[in-house]
């Protein structure tokens, strides 16, 4: 299930009636897909096994809490909430320490949200304190590209 605080434009979004969340202001949105993002996630998106809740903890910051897997399943979706909110953001965290999986779809999202953040001039930063999550990007070399935080907290005022 997909969440968040912000406007997610072209997406289907619906309250559920049993839906909560540990994050203030934010509302649970089950994400359908854009008509551009080549995701088509049907009603049973609720079932995919990756939770995204984005909030805004400061002004141009924006962070997108990740749980479950990121697979090629799943990947899409996430993909593309992080394309969407970096239109309206100085700074992305992406905070994966309630992600138990991350494969190499997941691993190729991060790289293109690297360069989209890049080619956007958006500051991209990642939360990646479990193992399940930096032993991926040490293996593959990839936390010598991304900045990678210990912490929200750290990820969220770190200077920049």
């Amino acid at each position: 299930m997909i969440t968040g605080s912000g406007n997610v434009s072209n997406a289907v979004v619906e309250q559920p009636a049993a839906a909560s969340s540990s994050v203030p202001n934010s509302r649970q949105l089950p994400f359908r897909g854009r008509e551009d993002s080549g995701l088509n996630v049907t009603e049973n998106s609720s079932a995919l096994p990756i939770d995204v809740v984005v909030d805004r903890p400061a002004d141009g910051v924006v962070v997108a809490t990740v749980g479950g897997e990121v697979d090629m399943l799943t990947a899409p979706a996430l993909r593309a909430v992080v394309l969407t909110e970096l239109d309206d953001c100085m700074v992305l965290v992406i905070d994966l320490s309630g992600v138990d999986f991350l494969g190499s779809a997941g691993l190729a999202v991060l790289v293109e949200a690297s360069h989209e953040a890049q080619r956007r001039q958006v500051e991209l930063r990642l939360v990646a304190a479990g193992r399940s999550v930096q032993r991926p990007l040490e293996i593959t070399g990839l936390t010598e590209v991304l900045t990678t935080f210990p912490s929200r907290d750290d990820a969220v005022n770190a200077p920049g």
